[in-house]
């Protein structure tokens, strides 16, 4: 009697240190690793339909801490009315978007399992929601390890997207034709042979499609397809950075590209305008701080308007105004939170609104800012 007495005190003993080790382990995880962990709320893409702004990014606003894709609703004083995240167990995120008849069309990338998460590593996605946030279709795509979609256009019978797939030694940058009603792929174009290849952005011009991205290590590219995925020509540009141009649009029969161009250890923003042929017009370029660039560009009234970033000590926005032949009119720095993030723009009525995300405290909400049609500062929310 007294050895089983011995033995389940001894038994007892054990499940007490368990369970105190348990409670140390939670108590560590919610004070002290939770708090660690940064809250991230960002806006990659904005589209305007019906007086509602439509705006696709990610936040990590989950238990686990995974970053979710996520589409969101916003009334026209930028209150957010819904939001849809795409569940998948781990990472995510959307990187554009278009309202095709009121269904939220995104594109971006998400991690299939724990190994993908282990390795950064993801399948490109595209998926289209009703006005409801039903999904209407969803696919994705895989070649090598790490894949992701970057932006997206349409027609009146399909998608044009664009994006890459890498590993760390190759990769290729892809533009792939997908059709609306099913989201299966027509085509798929291939491009490069580097593991920096991707394509960042498109344009349909007449019977051509336009592509903007990165070639390989410092090298800019823009190429020419026809529109059934036929590759015409690409000219590249060198000495940029590794995001490569970044936005496309065309006005007065020529196309601009946005971007950011290296000098020495320092970058500065950048501005290059092509014809159709793809011959080189000109260049112009823009220094802020010791890291700059124009992410995004849209064409208004005969002038252009970008955004960008720049940094010094933190990252400030940036929302500048150029005539067609790339003089500057004026560039505007905004830097109201320790770091600021201008990532896309449109215009609505007589107001330019830019999206993106600011840190507070080591955290990131998205940010909504408009600017009047001279760049005057109107509202931040």
């Amino acid at each position: 009697m007294k050895k089983k007495i011995r033995l389940l005190k001894i038994l007892l003993k054990i499940i007490l240190v368990i369970l105190i080790v348990q409670l140390i382990y939670l108590l560590y995880y919610f004070f002290l690793v939770r708090e660690n962990k940064y809250y991230f709320d960002g806006v990659n893409s904005v589209s305007n339909y019906n007086d509602y702004y439509y705006v696709v990014g990610s936040n990590n606003d989950n238990n686990n801490y995974y970053e979710k894709a996520k589409s969101s609703k916003y009334d026209n004083n930028f209150n957010k009315i819904k939001e849809k995240l795409y569940n998948n167990e781990f990472d995510s995120s959307f990187y554009d978007l278009i309202i095709d008849e009121g269904n939220v069309v995104s594109v971006g990338f998400y991690e299939t399992n724990k190994k993908d998460h282990k390795n950064n590593e993801a399948a490109s996605l595209i998926i289209k929601y009703d006005t409801d946030g039903s999904v209407l279709f969803e696919n994705s795509f895989r070649d090598y390890k790490d894949n992701s979609f970057t932006s997206i256009i349409s027609d009146e019978k399909d998608y044009y997207v664009t994006g890459y797939s890498k590993t760390k030694e190759k990769g290729t940058a892809y533009l792939i034709k997908v059709d609306k009603n099913n989201g299966k792929f027509k085509w798929k174009s291939k491009y490069g042979d580097s593991n920096y290849s991707k394509y960042n952005d498109l344009i349909r011009v007449d019977d051509y499609i336009y592509t903007v991205g990165l070639f390989d290590n410092n090298v800019s590219v823009i190429s020419k397809y026809n529109l059934n995925g036929k590759f015409i020509k690409s000219i590249k540009f060198e000495n940029t950075d590794n995001i490569g141009f970044s936005s496309i649009v065309l006005m007065n029969d020529y196309l601009y590209v946005t971007g950011s161009v290296m000098d020495s250890d320092k970058s500065k923003a950048l501005l290059v305008k092509y014809d159709k042929d793809l011959k080189l017009i000109d260049s112009s370029e823009y220094k802020k701080g010791n890291t700059c660039r124009f992410n995004k560009i849209i064409t208004d009234n005969n002038k252009l308007i970008v955004v960008g970033i720049s940094k010094d000590k933190d990252y400030d926005g940036l929302i500048g105004m150029y005539e067609d032949d790339l003089n500057m009119i004026d560039v505007i720095e905004y830097g109201n939170e320790e770091n600021d993030f201008f990532t896309d723009i449109i215009k609505v009525d007589d107001r330019y609104i830019v999206c993106g995300y600011s840190s507070y405290k080591r955290n990131y909400l998205t940010k909504f800012v408009a600017y009047s049609d001279a760049l005057k500062l109107l509202e931040v929310k």
